[in-house]
Parts: structure tokens; C-alpha cells; sequence
């Protein structure tokens, strides 16, 4: 049967017919999602667009701290973290990051 543009449609070819697996072994514990999604105590460090620059936690609404200086920011978030452990995600003025650090308690 032809479609509206007057053209046959291809025939679909027959699919092979599917393996079966062999069992499958045991895996090791998944992750829990908080593993997956970060630490609570990760930080961005962002240029803030009146001037400055905040610190946020990932997906954040507000900043945690504000600063003058990018300086000031990471030395901000480095306490944070020092204390919470996580990882700091440092920011430029385009948005692409610059480098990043990581502490862990314990």
C-alpha cells in the first residue's frame, strides 16, 4: 500500500531470533543514590552577575556565601569542605571551570 506521497514503504526485514543469556553473576552492591548524586558538602565556586562571587552547593537556589574576590571564595568553600568533606567545583567569568579540589573526612 502506498502512503500519501504515493511511495511503497520498505518491508521490514524478519529479526533474528534473540540469544539467551547465561546466567548472571552475582554483582557487587550498587551505589546508593546519594553516592551517585555527590557529596552533601560539595561546593561550586560562581561568578555571581552584580559583581563577585558566590559559593553554592550543586543545584542550590541561593548562595551559601557571597565575596569580593574569587580568592576569598575558594578559601570559603575549602572551610566547608574541610569540615563536611566533598569536592569544589572553581569557576571562571565564561562558566567553564577552572579546577577543582577534593577532601574527604576521615
Amino acid at each position: 500500500m502506498a502512503n500519501r506521497a504515493g511511495v511503497q514503504p520498505t518491508p521490514r526485514k524478519a529479526s533474528a531470533p534473540r540469544k539467551t543469556s547465561a546466567p548472571r553473576k552475582a554483582s557487587a552492591p550498587r551505589a546508593t543514590s546519594a553516592a551517585v548524586a555527590g557529596s552533601a558538602g560539595d561546593r561550586h565556586v560562581v561568578p555571581n552577575p552584580e559583581g563577585g562571587w558566590d559559593v553554592t552547593a550543586p543545584h542550590a537556589g541561593r548562595a551559601s556565601e557571597h565575596t569580593d574576590t574569587q580568592a576569598e571564595a575558594i578559601s570559603r568553600a575549602q572551610e566547608i569542605i574541610r569540615s563536611t568533606g566533598g569536592k569544589i567545583a572553581i569557576y571562571k567569568r565564561d562558566g567553564t571551570i577552572r579546577g577543582n579540589d577534593t577532601n574527604s573526612v576521615g
